[in-house]
């Protein structure tokens, strides 16, 4: 028998509808976060490069190995 002055709705642990989807959307965007923050690996240059500018920024480029054969 029941425990007296307990509904069983009361002790139903599931989320609603609205929670549900609260819940997801809340893991999501820390997923999200987690992702925004790794870091990216990027290859370190090794041998000859040329720094190649980009745009009007002096500070911006990027640097290309000048050991690449051509594309002709």
């Amino acid at each position: 028998p029941p425990a007296p002055n307990v509904r069983s709705v009361d002790l139903d642990s599931r989320y609603s509808k609205k929670e549900n989807k609260d819940e997801k959307k809340l893991r999501k965007e820390k997923e999200e976060l987690v992702e925004a923050t790794k870091e990216i690996p990027r290859p370190i240059p090794d041998g000859d490069f040329e720094l190649i500018p980009l745009g009007e920024d002096p500070s911006r480029g990027v640097k290309i190995g000048t050991g690449l054969p051509d594309l002709a």
